[in-house]
Parts: C-alpha cells; sequence; structure tokens
C-alpha cells in the first residue's frame, strides 16, 4: 500500500462551486508532501501561518482531482 501524500488547495476565487487550484511545481504538476507538517511548513516559510485565514486547505492527494494550478 502506498504511503499517503498530501497537497495545498484552495477554492478557485474564494467560491466553493469553482473548484480548486493547487501549488504546484515548475511543470505545473501539483506538488506533494509526504505529510501535513511539511505542507504546513511549505506555507509558513512562504508567509502563511495560518492556512485557514487564506481559505488554504492540505488535503489527502486521492481526494483530490487537480483542476488548476495556485502557484
Amino acid at each position: 500500500m502506498a504511503d499517503t501524500k498530501f497537497v495545498i488547495a484552495r477554492a478557485i476565487n474564494g467560491i466553493t462551486l469553482n473548484g480548486r487550484e493547487y501549488v504546484c511545481d515548475e511543470k505545473d504538476e501539483p506538488i506533494l508532501f509526504d505529510s501535513e507538517d511539511l505542507a504546513l511548513a511549505f506555507l509558513k516559510e512562504r508567509g502563511v501561518d495560518d492556512p485557514e485565514d487564506f481559505g488554504i486547505d492540505i488535503l489527502e492527494e486521492e481526494s483530490s482531482n487537480f483542476e488548476t494550478a495556485l502557484v
């Protein structure tokens, strides 16, 4: 069984009906994190101390279907 990976996502334009956009790498692929803590550390390094203040969620990869790049 594969290890669970995590992604950073938010609702497009803050509207949940619009789907989600994801933090992506230079190849426009969603960045996969080995843990929620690593995803949170990634955000904190970029000045986001509380993701909820920005409407950002850290989700399990399998619960996400990638639509749009965020970064």
